[in-house]
């Protein structure tokens, strides 16, 4: 994935994010999109399950 691509990746799971956290959408409706991205992106792994 080229850096830009990467870029736009992350604003938008930072987003996501946001919404999530200000409750504006529910923690399956989280996964199911963020599964979508990570498709749309072709990222292989979730790296942000292992930081805690």
């Amino acid at each position: 994935m080229n850096a830009e691509k990467l870029l736009q990746y992350s604003m938008e799971l930072s987003l996501l994010a946001q919404l999530l956290q200000s409750k504006q959408i529910t923690e399956t409706e989280y996964q199911r999109i963020k599964i979508k991205l990570m498709k749309e992106y072709h990222v292989l792994s979730d790296i942000t399950a292992m930081t805690a």
